[in-house]
């Protein structure tokens, strides 16, 4: 009998041992991404972090300095929003760098001639991005890893995979959210949500 008694002692053990096991490997996994996502952040510009900016401003900024390229592959890049100005704190070239990053995914990946079109709202104290692409897409196995460290999907092309990791670890340091929806051959769309 006492046997027994120990026999489920040291089950309920090596059970117990096993749980706190995953844990500190789920534990040290977060961690990592943390070290990598904040080391992908651009360098912050002390003299305009956390300044008040307009993010429609910096989001045509983006576009012009792409456009020539755009061109190149008959991408047509258009900004739209219900509002003039929409103002937010943060560092605009970290901002500049998100939007940068997600166009040029698309002038890489649209294949075919298409638009891009960006649209800024807010809700609240939300702020709304969703860049929507006419270009090739993904398959929804592909599209679920596009944020993921150095991936590269079947349509590869040169480039690092680094690109939309950064976009993701941007708008995650300002407390934000984004995400993406594709079907193959029919485009893709980014989705952002920031707090004002």
């Amino acid at each position: 009998l006492e046997i027994e008694g120990l026999k489920r002692d040291i089950e309920k053990l090596e059970e117990e041992n096993e749980i706190l096991r995953n844990e500190a490997m789920e534990k040290e996994k977060e961690l990592s991404e943390t070290d990598v996502s904040e080391g992908l952040l651009p360098p912050v510009d002390e003299d305009y972090n956390n300044s008040t900016v307009d993010i429609i401003e910096l989001a045509r900024m983006a576009v012009s300095e792409l456009e020539e390229n755009a061109r190149k592959v008959s991408l047509h890049v258009s900004v739209q929003s219900s509002e003039d100005r929409l103002l937010v704190k943060a560092d605009p070239n970290r901002l500049k760098i998100l939007f940068r990053n997600i166009i040029d995914n698309s002038v890489k990946y649209m294949k075919r001639a298409g638009s891009l079109v960006i649209t800024i709202s807010t809700i609240n104290d939300d702020i709304f991005i969703v860049l929507k692409d006419t270009g090739e897409g993904l398959n929804e196995d592909e599209t679920r890893h596009i944020f993921e460290l150095n991936f590269q999907g079947s349509n590869r092309l040169s480039g690092n995979g680094l690109g939309l990791t950064q976009a993701k670890a941007i708008v995650e340091y300002y407390g934000g959210t984004i995400y993406a929806k594709s079907t193959e051959g029919r485009g893709m769309g980014i989705y952002i949500q920031l707090p004002a």
